[in-house]
């Protein structure tokens, strides 16, 4: 089927149904959860090592992981938080066998480079302006990837808390102080912007 037929024929279809599809051996629905989520996972592996290689070879591995079990995999309610907890796990797997263990919250990738760069496959998610990308990536790392999570892949808090393995106080905490720094600097930004003008 090609890219364009198999995203209208599956761009409708709830991610439990795909999931599903998947589960019973329907390539078409691994094909369409490939092309559809493959630029995400690369571009939320690339924030978490700089090694664009092993991020690769990461996503590939977890998606023929996925047709080799497809008939042992659960249930899941959204397969994007499936998918970017199993890259993050495995990365995080791959860096230790390679004895490349760091913090994955020293990480100093761009904001920019975390956004969906995919437009065949839109997340209808916000795109923000190049004031709000300067502002976001002045966070730290771990409040940048709490902001993708959350506002450009619409994780739920359970979701974000579970990848990140931080309890909800914790994670409640950062995004508060994410969102405070970043009101701080916006009013700062439209201050000087009017300054200018």
């Amino acid at each position: 089927m090609k890219s364009r037929e198999l995203y209208i024929a599956y761009s409708v279809r709830r991610d439990q149904d795909l999931w599903q599809d998947l589960c019973t051996g329907d390539r078409n629905a691994l094909d369409y959860i490939y092309y559809s989520q493959v630029p995400a996972l690369l571009a939320y592996g690339r924030h978490l090592t700089p090694d664009s290689t092993l991020v690769d070879d990461c996503v590939q591995d977890l998606f023929v992981d996925l047709w080799i079990k497809r008939d042992r995999l659960g249930a899941v309610r959204t397969i994007r938080f499936y998918l970017m907890k199993a890259l993050k796990h495995r990365i995080v797997r791959e860096l230790q066998n390679q004895k490349k263990r760091r913090s994955l919250t020293e990480s100093e990738g761009a904001f920019e480079d975390l956004i969906d760069p995919n437009p065949f496959f839109p997340t209808g998610q916000y795109q923000p302006t190049s004031a709000v990308m300067e502002c976001l990536n002045k966070l730290s790392p771990l409040q940048k990837e709490i902001v993708y999570l959350k506002y450009f892949n619409g994780l739920t808090f359970d979701e974000i808390g579970d990848i990140l393995e931080l309890d909800k106080k914790q994670l409640y905490n950062a995004l508060s102080k994410a969102m405070h720094n970043l009101r701080g600097m916006l009013k700062l930004a439209v201050f000087i912007a009017l300054l200018v003008y």
